[in-house]
């Protein structure tokens, strides 16, 4: 029964995400709102999927942007100084986002999304891509939202 939840939660949310699929990292500042910055594109969708209007979710990466190639811009440490909120992919996706907030002068709490979540090891050592599994997406949104 729990799995059948998880498994219908992570299908509306994925849902939800063709919606935002095309929105980027323009910033927005609505009154009243969280200012959350998202590392990667997953992230960010998850993210405005779960808050709504409730938050402004700016994401560094671009899609086809590489992570491990990312150089950020003054806008992004704009971005991660003002936020209240960080959210990272985290199991090694992007090592470089605590650089970038102590860089910043950011005091808002960075949250690894993948926090307490088992990851599998791939050829070339842990896979990052845990919201390809929709029990584990469904990790990853339980904890954005409790952030």
């Amino acid at each position: 029964m729990r799995h059948r939840r998880a498994l219908a939660l992570v299908t509306l949310l994925l849902s939800g995400l063709v919606a935002v699929a095309g929105c980027g990292s323009q910033r927005t500042t609505t009154p009243g709102a969280l200012q959350v910055v998202a590392t990667t594109t997953q992230v960010a969708d998850l993210a405005r999927t779960i808050a709504g209007d409730r938050a402004d979710v700016v994401q560094l990466l671009q899609p086809g942007t590489d992570a491990h190639e990312y150089e950020p811009t003054s806008s992004d440490l704009a971005a991660i100084a003002d936020a209240d909120l960080v959210l990272a992919n985290g199991a090694g996706l992007d090592t470089w986002i605590d650089k970038l907030h102590d860089s910043s002068g950011s005091t808002a709490r960075i949250v690894q999304t993948t926090q307490g979540i088992a990851i599998r090891r791939g050829t070339d050592g842990p896979d990052p891509h845990v919201w390809m599994d929709p029990t584990l997406a469904a990790q990853m949104v339980a904890t954005i939202g409790e952030a």
